[in-house]
């Protein structure tokens, strides 16, 4: 089970595999850059989450693609702003930013978010974490090698699987140090950032490996590059492999997949929770 606030600040109890439909309010991201830049636009996408079935929607300000540069926080902000000013106090959902700026976090989380999600890790801004622990908001940690801008050129490791798990680790232990909440804290192993296709295969082969890190984990794998790597696909074709990734995630154990697509993805979260409910039971007979 994972408990969030939803906008009106009341407990929300999630149980795995957990969607978080991912709502993108920029012009340049990977998949769907300016689909959503305008207010309507998004705010139409963030309700089709809902009837779709996500239970959680994460909204991102800025691209954070391979190649991709920063912008400022106020630009970050406005972006959010013409979005958050719509959306109903009394929205179901939990809310998620994907931001490594303290200043947007905290404008978010004032507006109603309950969830960080920092790409970071929280290394970027030094004020990150004391925003975090103020608010007391959930926090997804993620694993990536390098920055957006450099991320994919030449990323290396000896055992991704391992280093991955040490490096989240060690940042779970800063953010307690620093006095978050331990059951706030999510981890993402970052499918996709600064990774070789073998290593996000890995990575994802190894779900059970990241478990005894014993945190919610959270998969965003939605319609990658590494995908057509394998599929030797364009973009537009990548969902049938984005969907079977997702399911077998879901059925070795993450907690929480974030995906553009969600009517198909959920009812193959539902598939996978089922069998992975029966092969639990079954390996829990005498």
């Amino acid at each position: 089970m994972i408990s969030v606030r939803n906008r009106q600040g009341k407990e929300v109890i999630l149980t795995p595999p957990v969607l978080m439909g991912i709502t993108n309010v920029t012009p340049d991201s990977f998949f769907d850059g300016g689909k959503y830049c305008e207010p309507k636009q998004a705010i139409d996408r963030v309700w089709e989450c809902v009837r779709q079935g996500a239970d959680l929607i994460d909204l991102g300000a800025e691209s954070s693609r391979p190649g991709s540069s920063r912008i400022s926080a106020e630009t970050e902000m406005e972006r959010l702003r013409e979005v958050l000013i719509h959306i109903p106090h009394d929205f179901p959902l939990p809310i998620s930013v994907d931001t490594t700026k303290s200043a947007v976090a905290r404008f978010a989380l004032e507006s109603g978010v309950s969830i960080i999600n920092d790409i970071s890790a929280c290394r970027w801004d030094a004020e990150m974490l004391e925003t975090i622990c103020e608010f007391k908001c959930s926090v997804i940690v993620m694993h990536m090698q390098g920055t957006p801008a450099d991320m994919q050129i030449n990323p290396f490791y000896e055992d991704v699987v391992e280093e991955v798990i040490e490096f989240l680790s060690n940042r779970c232990q800063v953010l307690l140090d620093a006095g978050i909440e331990s059951g706030k804290i999510w981890i993402d192993p970052g499918i996709g950032f600064g990774k070789r296709i073998e290593d996000n295969l890995k990575l994802l082969a190894n779900i059970p490996n990241l478990r005894r890190l014993g945190r919610p984990i959270v998969i965003g794998l939605s319609n990658k590059s590494f995908l057509s790597g394998i599929l030797d696909v364009p973009i537009s074709d990548r969902g049938a492999g984005s969907l079977a990734a997702n399911a077998i995630c879901a059925f070795e154990g993450a907690d929480i997949i974030r995906s553009h697509e969600i009517r198909s993805v959920k009812q193959a979260l539902i598939i996978a929770e089922k069998m992975r409910n029966a092969k639990l039971a079954g390996s829990s007979r005498p």
